[in-house]
């Protein structure tokens, strides 16, 4: 019978024991886990709620990393759609809120004991707070914590949330094999902008669309809802953006936030001029003339960023302070200075180099029998379920391979 050790209890490592453990010829297999407890990750995921999966979730565009279609065999041979029947074969359902996917419980506990209960029950040995440091192979075997191995799977996450158990610690074990490990930043974090508006902002919601600019040119944008915080901005659209921050935001980045993304400039700049027409408090002061279209205080700020005192009476703003209004509503600019740290982030942007493992098999090019699954490959996915859905599908195609069932 084979034995396999699998370093990492998060979302990857477990359900990798589960699926091999529901073969046929269910192997050994022992999960050696640094902190107290299996997957304290997986409870902060979605707020608590747990985003298990997006109906998006296997679509190659929607990840990334120095080579962006390593991904697509994986996400396809166990799609989102395989996952949600799974899980609802095994009395775990989910309800869906527009492309994503919850626990019905909306509990991110409901997962974690799921999948942990699972492993229980299938027979794997659990090993909490035992951090590995050192792989030695001897013999075309492994020895992990004095015990011996046929493979070793690395399913220990990346750098982000090191207090919860990812803290880089993986990427070691893969160099002590001659991997090579991509440059690592945090990914689906908060952006920092010069704050001179954003503190005035700070707890203000406000949906818009987020595009992100590296030296003048339009990288990416996203729609869906912007918090202002003293350090710059958070939510969904930021998140999404948050690795191009990381990656550019010492080359002349910056991000616009457009808050009327279905009107057009014109269009706004007339909604200006009506309220302005039919004014609903007399005298209308600047400080009060977006207040119909806009949270007040944001309202006010786009005012000020204009340089209009906004206890000024609007009926002496100038037709081009009007059109300028209008732009700045469209077209609100902040500099990017960086974003919020490891500490703080969702994901790892990079990790163990693709090239240097099979696509198939995520069985690692370098060192038979050593896989990985999960984070620590340079795999890394949009905000919203698609970081657990490769974490998913990576551990069956893991689990697949060593049973034999994915070598073609």
């Amino acid at each position: 019978m084979k034995r396999i050790a699998i370093i990492g209890g998060g979302v990857s490592g477990l359900f990798c024991a589960i699926t091999l453990l529901q073969s046929e010829n269910a192997p050994q297999v022992t999960i050696f886990e640094k902190m107290n407890r299996v997957g304290k990750k997986i409870l902060v995921t979605g707020n608590g709620r747990c985003n298990i999966t997006n109906e998006n979730a296997d679509k190659i565009e929607r990840f990334y990393g120095e080579n962006p279609t390593f991904p697509k065999y994986v996400l396809e041979s166990f799609t989102p759609n395989n996952l949600i029947d799974y899980l609802a074969e095994n009395g775990l359902i989910l309800r869906k809120e527009n492309d994503k996917y919850y626990p019905f419980s909306e509990q991110a506990g409901t997962v974690l004991d799921f999948l942990r209960l699972k492993c229980e029950i299938l027979g794997a040995n659990i090993l909490v707070d035992k951090k590995i440091e050192k792989i030695i192979q001897r013999n075309g075997r492994f020895i992990v914590n004095n015990q011996e191995f046929d493979c070793v799977v690395i399913a220990c996450g990346g750098k982000s949330s090191p207090h919860l158990g990812s803290d880089g610690s993986g990427y070691e074990l893969f160099k002590s094999f001659n991997h090579t490990i991509t440059p690592l930043l945090p990914a689906i974090t908060q952006i920092k902008t010069e704050n001179q508006f954003t503190k005035q902002l700070k707890g203000i919601k406000a949906d818009a669309n987020l595009s992100i600019f590296v030296n003048n040119k339009l990288i990416r944008r996203d729609f869906g809802q912007i918090l202002f915080a003293d350090y710059g901005i958070s939510g969904p659209p930021a998140f999404q953006l948050s690795a191009i921050a990381a990656k550019n935001y010492n080359n002349n980045c910056y991000v616009s936030l457009d808050f009327m993304p279905k009107f057009s400039v014109e269009q706004v700049k007339k909604q200006i001029q009506k309220i302005i027409a039919n004014p609903f408090t007399y005298p209308l002061k600047a400080e009060n003339l977006l207040t119909l279209l806009l949270n007040k205080r944001l309202g006010q700020v786009i005012v000020k960023s204009c340089e209009i005192n906004i206890n000024q009476d609007v009926y002496e703003l100038s037709e081009a302070k009007i059109a300028q209004i209008a732009e700045k509503i469209k077209d609100f600019k902040l500099k990017v200075t960086g974003v919020n740290g490891f500490n703080n982030a969702q994901i790892t942007f990079g990790g163990a180099k693709t090239d240097e493992f099979d696509s198939k098999t995520l069985q690692s090019k370098i060192v038979k029998n050593l896989y990985a699954c999960g984070e620590i490959l340079d795999v890394n996915g949009d905000c919203g379920g698609f970081n657990l859905q490769w974490a998913f599908s990576s551990a069956v195609a893991v689990a697949r391979a060593i049973n034999g069932e994915n070598n073609d």
